[in-house]
């Protein structure tokens, strides 16, 4: 019975250490730009313990940076980010730069693509979607300062179209996957892909140059999280080591009377 209790109180005092690890790494993220915060629960299953991490996709507020390359989205869908092997991430990060060859890049050197994708389903194999790209990366010309019209379109001094900014989103947000520096892989849960139309009216999508948009994190609320999850730790540990000393006194009860 004492070891029954010995390994549920170590199984317990584990999943609400690891749910403390990704309290305070989220903390750690939570300046990041676009950065969604996550919220992670354990369930009881017939297999055991399962854990269960839900990001919230909500917009945070857009923050005047001054840089003609920061764009906020204000509303719902993401930027396409072209990756390494051909696939297409997604982020809510729209601090872009130049790259060496003059396309438009996330900080990592990524691509933003304008390709105004489709889901490939051809492939019932594949772990990701790939999605095919139709036009070419955005390219700025060196010493040119661009402009963002309505239509999400970035324009040189002379009013030249130099690239369109795509965004993005999935009917079932819930699919997203989190791949680390603020991208996004949507799974086979995600749903279907659609065009979010940018604009000036109520209620649509804004794509707004110049800003940033700031993380959606609590983290007064992270900070209160940690300090109960610590408070039931210390608490589940002065319970075993109450069991571990009763177990102890019983063991040498036993022992005197042999």
């Amino acid at each position: 019975m004492f070891n029954i209790l010995q390994n549920e109180t170590y199984s317990t005092i584990g999943l609400n250490m690891e749910l403390l690890g990704e309290t305070v790494h989220n903390m750690n993220m939570s300046m990041a730009h676009g950065y969604k915060s996550k919220q992670t629960t354990f369930h009881e299953t017939l297999n055991g313990v399962k854990q269960v991490t839900m990001t919230d996709f909500s917009s945070g507020t857009p923050v005047k940076s001054f840089r003609e390359l920061d764009f906020a989205i204000q509303g719902e869908g993401f930027f396409e980010v072209l990756m390494p092997d051909g696939t297409v991430a997604y982020t809510r990060d729209g601090g872009f730069i130049v790259g060496p060859d003059g396309t438009l890049q996330t900080p990592y050197g990524y691509e933003i693509s304008t390709s105004g994708s489709q889901q490939d389903m051809s492939d019932p194999s594949q772990q990701n979607f790939s999605l095919g790209i139709s036009r070419a990366a955005i390219k700025i010309p060196p010493g040119v300062s661009v402009d963002l019209n309505d239509k999400g379109e970035l324009t040189d001094p002379n009013g030249d179209v130099l690239g369109k900014i795509n965004l993005v989103t999935f009917t079932n947000l819930h699919g997203m996957k989190d791949i680390g520096e603020g991208l996004y892989m949507p799974t086979r849960t995600a749903g279907d892909l659609k065009d979010v139309a940018v604009g000036t009216m109520n209620g649509e999508t804004k794509l707004l140059q110049g800003f940033l948009e700031s993380s959606n994190a609590d983290s007064v609320s992270a900070m209160s999280k940690i300090l109960q999850i610590n408070t039931q730790i210390k608490a589940e540990m002065k319970i075993f080591k109450t069991l571990d000393q009763m177990h102890g006194d019983l063991n040498s009860t036993i022992s005197r009377n042999l």
